[in-house]
């Protein structure tokens, strides 16, 4: 049997998983902040290139904030990833069929905590993801990565990751809303022939912030510290979001576009995606 370039694709980002921890954010990056309490569910779909790709073959998040007190809050977020797809192969015969490949994995749930000590517009985060990945389904976990080039650790196979976050964020009295969140990242393999990496990220977000629409822009790109190959932006990736959710009710629905700007839009031009928010 042949594959198509798709899989070869899968396959070889499933090596760099396995070889190369990637960083990201650990929750949905648009999540409402205006209440106390919120929640998120995320379908993103990407779309690769060489592919006939069948629905639903995305990955799926869900992120949760609770706030304990004005100055704290935990978070949490669950990720899930399915493939499924068809292919041209050949059976004993030598005659060409189409062969179809499906799966799916829980990813790694992320733990952890903001914190905004003073009255400014700024907050801390820390958090971990625990390591649940399915490694015999490694289309799924590709697929997943595939999604959200901010949250590919969400997919990483044997390894604990932990992040540390500042933020700067609010909405102005003009409904201008800003954040921008730069995170260090250590990927910690539980295999001991694997060493840690460090990873820098960081997310830049900007939109109009209404009662009853919300429309935003933001751009997202890690880079990779503890290893000297290349010049920076040889070891980085980023891609540009767009988002938009309407309602003035607690559910509000999204819409959300993800645009890799580097070397990875030529496997995955673009990532479509909804979301449902509740907050209050």
């Amino acid at each position: 049997m042949y594959r198509s370039t798709y899989l070869a694709a899968i396959l070889a980002a499933v090596v760099c998983l396995s070889t190369v921890t990637k960083p990201a954010g650990a929750q949905a990056r648009w999540m409402p902040r205006d209440g106390k309490q919120a929640v998120t569910l995320e379908f993103l779909q990407p779309s690769v290139e060489s592919v006939n790709s069948g629905f639903p073959s995305a990955a799926i998040f869900l992120s949760g904030r609770f706030e304990v007190s004005p100055n704290f809050a935990l978070v949490a977020d669950l990720p899930y990833a399915r493939h499924k797809s068809s292919f041209l192969g050949t059976d004993i015969n030598g005659y060409v069929i189409t062969v179809e490949e499906s799966g799916s994995t829980i990813g790694d749930p992320y733990l952890g905590f903001e914190a905004a000590p003073t009255s400014l517009p700024i907050f801390m985060e820390l958090g971990v993801r625990i390591p649940l990945v399915d490694g015999d389904q490694d289309l799924a976990q590709a697929t997943g990565a595939y999604a959200d080039v901010a949250r590919w650790e969400a997919f990483y196979h044997k390894v604990i990751s932990v992040q540390s976050a500042f933020n700067v964020g609010e909405v102005t009295p003009s409904n201008i809303e800003y954040r921008l969140r730069l995170s260090p990242v250590i990927a910690i393999p539980t295999e001991s022939s694997l060493d840690p990496e460090l990873f820098g990220v960081y997310s830049l977000q900007i939109g109009y912030h209404g009662k009853f629409a919300r429309i935003g822009t933001g751009i997202t790109g890690r880079v990779l510290i503890t290893e000297d190959f290349g010049n920076l932006g040889q070891r980085s990736l980023n891609q540009l979001e767009l988002h938009a959710d309407v309602g003035s009710w607690a559910v509000r629905p999204g819409f959300d576009l993800h645009l890799p700007l580097d070397s990875w839009a030529e496997v995955i031009p673009v990532v479509v995606g909804a979301s449902v928010s509740w907050s209050r």
